[in-house]
Formats: C-alpha cells, sequence, structure tokens
C-alpha cells in the first residue's frame, strides 16, 4: 500500500481524488486484501480556506508537509496548468517524495504505451499503440492519443480532445477541451491551443492557437 497526498485544493484535485477511490475500489473487486493508495489528504497553501475536501483534510502547505510526512509518501501535482505542475512536481522530487501515476482502471492502452513518472489518465481516455508520454503528462476525460504519438514531459491533454497518429507534442504543450490535432503534426514546447481548435499545419511553440484551422491568437 502507497501513501497518497494531492498537491492541490481545486477541482482537478477533487476529481483525481475520485480516480484514486476508483482505482482502490478495482482492487478491492478483484480481491486485493488492502487498498492501492491510503490518502492522506491535500496540500495547500491557502491558511483561511476549507480544512477538508471530499472528506479528507488539508493538510497544510509545502512546509508543512516537508517537516511532518516520511519520503516514501507519493505525490500528485493535481493543477492543470503545466508549468505550475512542473513548479510544484520539481519541488517534492527534490525533497525525495515519489510521484504516483494514476491510471483509471477502465483505460485501455496496448502493452508497449509507455509512461514518464507521474502520469495522470483519467477515466475514459484512450491509449492505442506504441504511444510515449513524458514525465507528470495529464490525459483527462475522455480524451484520445492514437498510434505513434510522443507528447512531452508536463503537457496536459484537456478532455475530450483527439490526438491522431503519429503526432509529436513538444513539452508543457497543453491541448483544449476538444481540440483536435491531425496526423503527423509537431507542436513546439509549450504551446497552447485552445479549446475546440483543429490543427492542421506543425505550431511553433510559446503560442496559443485558437479556431479551425487553428492560428496563433
Amino acid at each position: 500500500m502507497k501513501y497518497l497526498i494531492f498537491l492541490g485544493t481545486g477541482g482537478f484535485a477533487r476529481e483525481l481524488l475520485w480516480l484514486a477511490r476508483e482505482i482502490n475500489r478495482e482492487a478491492e473487486s478483484v480481491g486485493r486484501n488492502e487498498p492501492v493508495y491510503r490518502i492522506l489528504g491535500f496540500v495547500g497553501e491557502e491558511e483561511n480556506g476549507p480544512k477538508e475536501l471530499g472528506g479528507l483534510p488539508i493538510l497544510g502547505n509545502d512546509a508543512w508537509v516537508f517537516e511532518h510526512l516520511e519520503r516514501n509518501v507519493h505525490f500528485v501535482a493535481a493543477v492543470g496548468d503545466p508549468a505550475l505542475r512542473k513548479k510544484i512536481a520539481g519541488r517534492y522530487l527534490e525533497e525525495g517524495f515519489r510521484p504516483a501515476t494514476l491510471i483509471h482502471p477502465s483505460v485501455p492502452m496496448a502493452e508497449d504505451v509507455q509512461l514518464g513518472q507521474g502520469c495522470v489518465i483519467c477515466a475514459g481516455a484512450v491509449l492505442t499503440t506504441n504511444i510515449r508520454l513524458g514525465a507528470f503528462t495529464t490525459v483527462n476525460l475522455n480524451a484520445t492519443v492514437g498510434h505513434d504519438v510522443v507528447v512531452g514531459g508536463y503537457s496536459t491533454i484537456h478532455p475530450g480532445a483527439n490526438i491522431s497518429g503519429a503526432v509529436q507534442l513538444g513539452e508543457g504543450v497543453e491541448v483544449g477541451t476538444g481540440a483536435i490535432v491531425l496526423p503527423g503534426l509537431e507542436i513546439g514546447d509549450a504551446a497552447v491551443i485552445g479549446a475546440g481548435a483543429v490543427v492542421t499545419k506543425a505550431l511553433e511553440g510559446g503560442k496559443t492557437y485558437v479556431g479551425n484551422p487553428a492560428v496563433a491568437h
């Protein structure tokens, strides 16, 4: 059994609590004697905010965690923004905490899919074959990732987005809800693809793209 904390107190953190509980329920359904995760709670910075979420405590801020928790505790960087996730995850890795990889039990994926540490794959997502996801990448609800796709670390594929075959996404790319990336295209580091956009050509990094076809905004 692994001890688990969520770094964040927003809506996505609560969704990931549900995901971890789904993993535990699946383990129970197949006769496992103990849950996969013992969930300790959330980590947040607001002193005057709520004291619990989803029936679990908000333990304190980063300083509290570093002082009170053993380094065998696993963490999930429960934020959607790629740059913030990279910053938070880096801090906890430097302190010696262990990244958890969360995959919803319903998710189909081929045996040759490779996931970096700290990835999160949410319910309804589909990953086909020969896919490589970099560390701390999030594939959110009902998103699809086609064959031979490479995704750089700390990227976020938002709900309902479709990444076609042989696409290459750089580090820290954000693909908006319902967006589509057509086959064989390359997207540069830290590019942001807006919700519902259709990417029809290679895109430079560090820019935001919207529309059909997607153009720099």
